[in-house]
C-alpha cells in the first residue's frame, strides 16, 4: 500500500504529464469553450451538459390517460454574483501587474499563448460591470433564463384552463435581492398568455410571492472536517495546475503562484458567470484539461463538504444536510394534501408551489434524494473521476439550476411522481421515471425519520471547540497566503 508522500508523488507526475501532453488551443477561437464552474455554472451549459445523459427529454405523463395534478420546485436563484464580489479592487491591480509580465514574457519569447488571446489580454482593463461591484443582483441573463424556463414547465403542465390564482400558485423566496427577482421572473413565466383569472389583468406579484424565514434560519455551521480535508490531495492537483500555466505564462516561480491562479481562475469564471457568450482572456490562459480538474478538486471539496463521504446516513443528515429536511417537509405535506384528502380537480392541474432559494440548499436537497449519486466517493485521487462521474455541481446547482416534482394521476386512480432535474427526467430515491405514489411516500418518510424532531443545528454543530480554532487559524493562514499569492489553496465559493 502506499505511503501518503508516495501518493501525493504519484498524483503530481499524474496531473504534470495529463497537462503537459494536452494542446494548448487559441481560446479566442474556440466556438465551444469550458463553461462549466461548479456554482457559477450558467443554466444553458448546465442543462446542455446534463442532457448527454438523460433518460428522455420529454415532458409528456407515462400515458394519454394521465393528468399532472400538482406541481412543487425547488429552484436556485438566477445569474447572479455574491455581494463581496470575486474580484476585489485589489484582486483587479493584482491582475493588470500580471498582465503586464505575461506580456513580456511573450516579447522575449517565453510565452506560447496564441496572438489572438494574448491581443485580448492587452486590451483587457478590468473585469466586466457587476463582476468587481459584486451588487448581489441578478443579471439580465439569469431574468431570462428563468422567465423562459418557467414558460416551458407551464406551457407543458399548466394548460390554459389551469385557476391562475393565489389560492393555487405561490412562490417562496429567501430574503436576498436576487431570490426576490429571482421569484417574480419565475412567476411572470407561468403566469398563462390568456387566462380568465381576475387577477391576471394587472398582475399583482405580492399575491404570489411570499418570503420566508425557513429558507435561511437551518443553514447550520459546516463541520471543521471540511476544511482540513481542502489540502493534500487536492492541492498537489492545484499545485499541478498552477506549474502547468506559469510554464505557458512564460513567467518564473515567484510571480505565478497559487494565489494568482485563484486570482485568475476567479476572474475567468466571474466574467462568464455575468455573460455566458462573453470572452475573458483570463479563461484563455487554462487549457480544457485543466479546466476540467479544477472542476474536479471543487466538486470534491462540496461532497465532503455536503457530508457525502460518511457512511453513517443518520450523521450526514443530522450535520450537514439538516437543513434539506425542512423542504422535504414541505413537499410531503403539499402532496399527502392533494392524495390522501383529495384536493384535486380530476382532469386538470390543481395546484402549483416554487421555492427559490440558494445553490447550497438546493445542493443538499439533491443530496439527500440520492439524485446523481455515486456508487463510490467523489476525489480528486481518482483518474476516473475527471470524465466519469455523475455528479457534479455544475450540472446539479448552475444558476437557474431546479428540481421539479410532478403529482400525476392516471386512469386507474393510480398516483405517480415525476421528477425534473434541468428539465430532463430522472430517477429518483431507487424509482423509475415515473415512482408510485406509495413508494415515493415510503421512501421520503424513511428520509424524513432519520430528521431531528425540532429542526435547529445540534449543539455540537455550534460549539466552538480547541480543535476548531486550530482548524480557523489554518484557514486563516491559507487565506492570507492566498492574498499574498503564496501557498493558498483553491476553495469553492
Amino acid at each position: 500500500m502506499l505511503r501518503s508522500a508516495d501518493m501525493l508523488t504519484v498524483l503530481m507526475v499524474f496531473v504534470v504529464t495529463m497537462l503537459t501532453a494536452a494542446a494548448q488551443s487559441c481560446h479566442y477561437l474556440d466556438r465551444n469553450p469550458y463553461r462549466n464552474f461548479g456554482i457559477l455554472t450558467d443554466y444553458q451549459a448546465a442543462k446542455l451538459s446534463l442532457a448527454t445523459y438523460a433518460i428522455d427529454t420529454s415532458y409528456q405523463a407515462t400515458t394519454l390517460d394521465c393528468v399532472v395534478l400538482s406541481y412543487w420546485q425547488f429552484s436556485r436563484e438566477g445569474t447572479s454574483l455574491p455581494e463581496y464580489g470575486l474580484v476585489d479592487p485589489s484582486t483587479t491591480d493584482a491582475l493588470l501587474f500580471l498582465k503586464t509580465k505575461i506580456i513580456e514574457s511573450h516579447q522575449l519569447g517565453r510565452g506560447s499563448l496564441c496572438a489572438e488571446d494574448l491581443s485580448a489580454l492587452v486590451s483587457w482593463t478590468g473585469p466586466p460591470v457587476g463582476v468587481l461591484e459584486g451588487v448581489g443582483e441578478l443579471t439580465s441573463v439569469g431574468a431570462h433564463d428563468l422567465y423562459a424556463t418557467a414558460r416551458r414547465y407551464s406551457s407543458a403542465f399548466f394548460g390554459p384552463v389551469y385557476d391562475f390564482s393565489p389560492a393555487s400558485f405561490r412562490v417562496v423566496h429567501s430574503s436576498s435581492s436576487a431570490s426576490y427577482s429571482s421569484a417574480l421572473a419565475i412567476l411572470h413565466g407561468m403566469t398563462p398568455p390568456t387566462s380568465t383569472s381576475p387577477h391576471l389583468g394587472a398582475l399583482t406579484p405580492q399575491l404570489y410571492l411570499r418570503g420566508s424565514d425557513d429558507l435561511t434560519q437551518y443553514k447550520c455551521r459546516l463541520s471543521s472536517e471540511v476544511w482540513r480535508g481542502a489540502g493534500g490531495e487536492e492541492q498537489e492537483m492545484v499545485a499541478g495546475v498552477t506549474e502547468s500555466v506559469r510554464v505557458r505564462l512564460g513567467l518564473p516561480e515567484h510571480l505565478f503562484g497559487r494565489g494568482h491562479l485563484q486570482w485568475t481562475y476567479d476572474a475567468c469564471r466571474a466574467a462568464v458567470a455575468v455573460d455566458p457568450s462573453a470572452y475573458s482572456p483570463w479563461c484563455a490562459i487554462f487549457s480544457k484539461p485543466e479546466l476540467e480538474l479544477l472542476e474536479l478538486v471543487d466538486d470534491s471539496i462540496w461532497y465532503r463538504r455536503l457530508g457525502l463521504h460518511r457512511h453513517n446516513y443518520e450523521e450526514m443528515i443530522n450535520y450537514e444536510l439538516m437543513p434539506a429536511c425542512r423542504s422535504l417537509q414541505h413537499l410531503m405535506e403539499y402532496f399527502r394534501g392533494i392524495v390522501e384528502e383529495g384536493h384535486f380537480h380530476q382532469h386538470r392541474l390543481t395546484s402549483a408551489r416554487v421555492i427559490v432559494s440558494d445553490a447550497s440548499a438546493l445542493l443538499r436537497l439533491l443530496a439527500v434524494l440520492g439524485v446523481n449519486a455515486e456508487a463510490t466517493p467523489v476525489t480528486a485521487t481518482d483518474p476516473a473521476m475527471l470524465h466519469h462521474r455523475r455528479w457534479r455541481v455544475s450540472e446539479l446547482a448552475p444558476f437557474g439550476g431546479h428540481l421539479v416534482l410532478t403529482l400525476t394521476r392516471c386512469h386507474q386512480q393510480e398516483f405517480f411522481v415525476r421528477a425534473y432535474l434541468q428539465e430532463t427526467p430522472f430517477p429518483i430515491l431507487n424509482c423509475p421515471t415515473d415512482c408510485p405514489w406509495g413508494v415515493f411516500l415510503a421512501n421520503v418518510d424513511h428520509l424524513l425519520g432519520y430528521c431531528p424532531d425540532v429542526l435547529h443545528c445540534p449543539s455540537s454543530a455550534n460549539a466552538v471547540t480547541a480543535e476548531d480554532l486550530v482548524v480557523l487559524l489554518l484557514g486563516v493562514t491559507i487565506i492570507l497566503g492566498v492574498m499574498w499569492g503564496r501557498d493558498g489553496v483553491l476553495l469553492s465559493r
